[in-house]
């Protein structure tokens, strides 16, 4: 196999090494965003596909390797979301069929389990909102760094965070 350099990367040799490092934590942050299994492996597929053909102008000073593959991985979200112009309903046979089910799915869909209660919650919930939450709560951003992948200031990271919490508190019907 023949290994391709990338200029600029000095402290990263090989872009497969990239791939294979940070791989699991942008698939979940996609994931996040997306509550779909399929969809979110083709989103991260082209994020990598991205990252790959731009990996020259990654800059260490501007973003960590993480956070920059992140900023590329919503842009690729959120086409994604647009291009999207009919919500399909899906059944769970289908589901099934499609190895999208938990190997034991027993309580998943219990009314009152944790799992089901999580789902809902993030159902409930804009594509921007379980982003924020992704950010913050899986790969640990302060808010400036939020701010920085988003393009807004560490205060509005905070005010959207408090609403957001505010909103994630008050039951469904609300």
């Amino acid at each position: 196999m023949k290994w391709i350099r990338f200029p600029g990367a000095r402290d990263k040799g090989r872009f497969e090494e990239v791939y294979e490092e940070h791989y699991g934590a942008v698939y979940n942050y996609v994931y996040r965003i997306l509550l779909h299994r399929q969809n979110t492996e083709d989103v991260v597929s082209e994020t990598f596909f991205r990252a790959m053909r731009t990996f020259d102008r990654y800059d260490a000073r501007k973003a960590s390797l993480l956070g920059w593959l992140c900023g590329i991985a919503h842009n690729c979200a959120v086409d994604f979301l647009r291009a999207q112009t009919v919500r399909q309903s899906v059944s769970v046979e289908e589901l099934a069929e499609r190895g999208e089910l938990p190997a034991d799915p027993r309580g998943l869909w219990d009314t009152g389990s944790p799992e089901y209660e999580a789902r809902e919650l993030l159902r409930r919930l804009r594509a921007e909102e379980r982003e924020l939450l992704t950010m913050r709560y899986w790969l640990g951003l302060s808010d400036r760094e939020i701010g920085q992948e988003l393009g807004i200031t560490e205060k509005a990271v905070s005010a959207r965070f408090h609403r957001l919490l505010e909103k994630c508190r008050k039951p469904a019907s609300s």
